[in-house]
């Protein structure tokens, strides 16, 4: 061990959690899902993760439930026996594992380029291009974003009921939760919109439940 860095190989409390080292993987797509749920081959991806030395693992999750892509949806209860399955290999190996949670509503091939046909939500209408990634977007209504919120707080929910140690809320990198706090984005005129305070609303209404 370089003597830089001589906290490394140290124990690491994470609020409540107890982490035995300093290392961790962070949360990144693996093609190794089936309908939304967690494979085999994910469960032991992880665990050679947690074998190899790590202290967290740091899992990407989508929600609500897309049922295809790279990252696995923890919403759905059905979903729940291959968490449990991630999670007790994890512990087993000595390591602990968390949750990123986040919903990406423009999807790479979810939407044809330029596509208005059938616009998804955001927080205000707009268009919205990010490399690969070009979509209209309309206005969520106040019961979506309820509803969303309650997608977050039941992810959460049947994340700790699987054994997981942790969540983190993603809100960076064209997400959601980001286009709700970025004033680029969001343009409403309600208590969503506008202010710092009430652009925070949305994120701050997730982090509570």
């Amino acid at each position: 061990m370089h003597a830089k860095y001589p906290h490394v190989f140290s124990p690491f409390k994470l609020g409540p959690v107890e982490l035995k080292n300093r290392f961790y993987s962070s949360p990144h797509a693996m093609p190794f899902t089936g309908g939304g749920k967690p494979t085999d081959d994910y469960v032991h991806y992880n665990l050679a993760r947690a074998k190899g030395g790590l202290g967290l693992i740091m899992l990407s999750l989508t929600i609500p439930d897309r049922s295809k892509g790279a990252q696995p949806s923890p919403q759905p209860k059905e979903n729940m026996p291959g968490f449990r399955a991630i999670a007790d290999a994890v512990h087993g190996a000595g390591a602990k594992i968390f949750g990123e949670l986040f919903y990406q509503w423009c999807a790479p091939g979810t939407w044809q380029p330029m596509s208005t046909g059938a616009p998804i939500f955001a927080p205000s209408v707009s268009q919205y291009n990010f490399v690969d990634r070009r979509a209209a977007t309309r206005e969520m209504h106040k019961r979506e974003i309820g509803a969303m919120v309650k997608a977050f707080v039941d992810a959460a929910a049947n994340l700790r009921a699987a054994g997981f140690d942790g969540i983190m809320i993603h809100a960076s990198h064209g997400v959601l939760i980001e286009q709700f706090l970025s004033p680029y984005f969001n343009h409403r005129t309600d208590e969503y919109g506008g202010s710092l305070e009430n652009r925070m609303r949305f994120l701050r209404e997730v982090l509570a439940g």
